[in-house]
């Protein structure tokens, strides 16, 4: 897949998830770093932290519909979410630190299931402030030079434990990773 974004001096933001075997990878707060590089592996952009947030953590509201509502939310159909609640307790049917699978998505909501392509288990709206993350998912706000030439580049992520750590994305054929595809292009 590629991401396609606009030249600009302007920061944005864009939302990468890590995946292993078909499956999303658990960052549990392991040092993730980016890399950038041109068409050709030249130096985009030098391994940094700055800009990068491993599994963001977004509110949200639920009701006994079976959906979770949270407007604009970037999650899709079969996403792993992990959910959390503080000042009250969580809709019933949710726990916390349990993987459940999106299912249902809208535009601004989703339901949870506890199983890919299940039904929602969401069944009231619950207290206090939800708040739930995409297992796996990493957000790059791209600094002023990153976006200042057009052309096509490569991100990589990396996930270190400790001074060890795995490039994403992964590559299938698992001898050659082409990075996540990013086209900055001219704005319209």
């Amino acid at each position: 897949m590629t991401h396609v974004i606009t030249k600009s001096n302007t920061l944005s933001l864009t939302s990468f998830k890590l995946r292993q075997n078909g499956k999303a990878v658990f960052i549990n707060g392991d040092t993730v770093k980016a890399l950038g590089k041109t068409e050709l592996y030249a130096s985009w952009f030098a391994e940094r932290t700055t800009g990068v947030t491993a599994e963001p953590t977004y509110t949200f509201t639920a009701a006994s519909n079976g959906l979770a509502t949270h407007a604009r939310h970037h999650v899709k159909e079969g996403d792993q979410i992990r959910v959390s609640n503080s000042g009250g307790a969580l809709p019933t049917g949710l726990a916390a630190s349990t993987d459940y699978f999106a299912v249902n998505v809208t535009d601004n909501s989703f339901g949870l299931a506890a199983t890919p392509n299940g039904a929602s288990v969401i069944a009231g709206a619950g207290t206090g402030t939800h708040s739930y993350f995409i297992v796996g998912e990493v957000t790059v706000d791209w600094q002023d030079t990153d976006l200042a030439t057009t052309g096509m580049r490569r991100l990589y992520i990396n996930r270190y434990t400790g001074s060890e750590y795995d490039t994403f994305p992964v590559a299938q054929d698992g001898t050659h990773n082409p990075g996540f595809i990013i086209n900055i292009v001219e704005p319209a």
